[in-house]
C-alpha cells in the first residue's frame, strides 16, 4: 500500500525536491504552493500526512492547518519552519500538529518522522456503562481520526 503525502511550501523548488525524494521512498506525494490550495487538496483527497511550511504568502501554515481540520478533523500535519515564532508554534501544538521541524529539514530525519506518523496506532477502546455517553464519545473520537472500539462492561472490554 502506498501512503499519500501532501507537501506544502511557497518555495517551489523545495516542493519539487521533496516530492521527488518522497516518491523515491515509496510515497505517493503531491505538492502545492499555498495554504489555500493545500486546503482544497485535503478536501479532495485523504492524505496520510501533510508536511507544510508555517510561513507562506496568503494564509500561513497554521491557518491552513485549522482550515484542514474543519474539512477533515483527523488530518495529520507536520509543520516546518525556519523561524522561531514561539506564539505560532505553541498554537500549532495546541491545535494538534504532530511535529514541528526546523528548516532546512534533514531528509533522513524527515523520512523517519513520516514513518512514525503513519505507523502510530490511532485506535481507542472506550468502556462505559452509559450507552449514550459511549456513543457520543465514540462519535467525537471517530471525527478526529481514531478507530474506536466500545464495550459497556470491563469484562467485555477484556474479551
Amino acid at each position: 500500500m502506498r501512503r499519500r503525502l501532501l507537501i506544502v511550501d511557497d518555495d517551489k523548488q523545495m516542493v519539487r525536491t521533496l516530492v521527488d525524494v518522497m516518491r523515491l521512498h515509496g510515497w505517493e506525494a503531491d505538492g502545492t504552493h499555498s495554504g489555500e490550495t493545500a486546503v482544497d487538496a485535503v478536501r479532495e483527497r485523504d492524505y496520510a500526512v501533510v508536511l507544510m511550511d508555517v510561513r507562506m504568502t496568503g494564509i500561513n501554515g497554521l491557518e491552513a492547518f485549522k482550515a484542514m481540520k474543519a474539512v477533515r478533523p483527523g488530518v495529520r500535519v507536520i509543520l516546518m519552519t525556519a523561524y522561531t515564532a514561539s506564539e505560532i508554534l505553541a498554537e500549532a501544538e495546541r491545535e494538534g500538529a504532530l511535529r514541528i521541524l526546523s528548516k532546512p529539514v534533514a531528509l533522513e530525519g524527515l523520512i523517519e518522522v513520516l514513518m512514525q506518523a503513519t505507523a502510530e496506532s490511532r485506535r481507542v477502546l472506550v468502556v462505559d456503562d452509559d450507552a449514550a455517553f459511549l456513543q457520543t464519545l465514540r462519535k467525537v473520537l471517530e471525527q478526529n481520526g481514531y478507530a474506536t472500539f466500545t464495550a459497556p462492561t470491563l469484562d467485555e472490554a477484556l474479551e
